[in-house]
């Protein structure tokens, strides 16, 4: 698997910005998120390490925490990635009155390395599609 490459993590919150995901970053739905995989302080970490951090990913902090979240958790917990991922997509899913822009998501987790069958088995849920 690829993982090296942060540009499918900030694609994954470029294509989720229709659904307000800046917003969702905040929300309690995110932290319940956060809490039930144990991401709290990870996620509070990265949020730091990009305040005033432009020449990452953007000058958009929350595009840049969240990079580097997905980044961290991609290769810290990999066997449990696309358990979590999934779970998120389910969360921001379940707040934000659109639907996930599933194709995209699925080009994106694609170009990390998974198989159109491992992508197809994370959008098959009723409140992912």
């Amino acid at each position: 698997m690829n993982g090296t490459n942060p540009i499918p993590m900030g694609q994954l919150y470029t294509h989720l910005l229709p659904l307000n995901i800046t917003d969702f970053l905040e929300s309690d739905h995110f932290s319940f998120f956060l809490k039930n995989h144990g991401l709290e302080d990870t996620w509070k970490q990265f949020l730091v390490e990009s305040q005033n951090r432009p020449d990452l990913y953007g000058a958009s902090v929350g595009k840049n925490a969240f990079t580097l979240f997905l980044l961290h958790v991609f290769h810290s917990r990999h066997e449990e990635f696309l358990s979590i991922i999934t779970d998120f997509f389910k969360s921001i899913s379940l707040w934000s009155s659109l639907l996930l822009p599933v194709g995209e998501l699925k080009y994106d987790l694609q170009n990390l390395g998974y198989s159109d069958k491992e992508t197809d088995a994370i959008f098959c849920n009723e409140v992912l599609s």
